[in-house]
């Protein structure tokens, strides 16, 4: 259809809230697939029912006056959020694990609320350090640009050597390994600067339980392997998640974020 853009797509449980009248009590859970739509300028929630094709609508939610999309307790389903106008939601939505309901979270904030999109983006050029992880994922060993920003930290391979020292070798020439990694700051656990002196590095965790790759350590040293250094690279995370907190609101608190000096 012209003019209409599926911005994310997917199978979800849908409900009626309580408060939603619609006979003598709410509409139990069912797994349908749901589509968020940007059509001529309007953003609508379509809903399908589960296993029959795209023609076959079982409801269309237009998204006006939304002001909220927020997690909400669920005696049945640990993921669920709501859609909220007016004060009071107007659906009941769960992925079936916490990654699927933040990533749908996200995509309602950042349709509806356009003022979340706007995150500095800081750039960091770091050495990743190998270990079992990075053997694990089959990481690219070197230098990489690593881009933080409110939504995610971005990793992409450089060079396979030292750029003080020797010119940048081209990511088209060094293939065998994957070189891109991208890691949403909600699965974040910690990041600390672990060791002493000069052979301190920085240490980057993710959540085992929201995290796709799972439990995940990854080992970067500094260009200049300096205190210094590491630390304004630790206050980047910092300032960042701060930012995602304003965000993404009530999401943070499912990340076990642990907001101390080290991060």
């Amino acid at each position: 259809m012209v003019g209409r853009q599926v911005i994310l797509s997917g199978d979800l449980d849908v409900k009626s809230p309580s408060t939603f009248i619609r006979g003598w009590r709410p509409n139990p859970w069912r797994t349908q697939t749901v589509e968020l739509v940007l059509q001529n300028g309007v953003h609508y929630l379509s809903i399908y029912e589960k296993n029959t094709t795209k023609s076959t609508k079982f409801e269309d939610f237009e998204l006006k006056d939304i002001t909220e999309v927020t997690m909400v307790p669920s005696k049945t389903h640990a993921h669920a959020f709501h859609i909220v106008s007016g004060g009071a939601p107007i659906i009941v939505l769960s992925g079936e694990t916490s990654m699927v309901s933040r990533k749908w979270i996200w995509a309602f904030r950042k349709a509806l609320f356009p003022r979340e999109n706007i995150a500095e983006t800081k750039k960091l050029f770091l050495r990743l350090v190998p270990n079992a992880d990075t053997t694990r994922l089959n990481l690219a060993l070197g230098i990489y640009t690593v881009e933080v920003s409110a939504v995610a930290m971005e990793m992409t391979f450089t060079s396979d050597v030292d750029r003080a020292c020797t010119p940048v070798v081209p990511f088209s020439a060094v293939v065998p390994t994957l070189g891109q990694l991208r890691l949403p700051l909600t699965t974040l656990g910690r990041v600390t600067e672990r060791g002493s002196d000069d052979n301190a590095l920085v240490v980057v965790e993710t959540n085992p339980d929201i995290s796709e790759h799972g439990a995940l350590s990854l080992y970067f040293a500094t260009t200049d392997g300096s205190h210094e250094s590491r630390s304004k690279v630790i206050s980047v995370f910092k300032k960042a998640l701060f930012q995602a907190t304003n965000n993404l609101h009530d999401c943070i608190t499912y990340s076990n974020w642990d907001f101390d000096d080290q991060l």
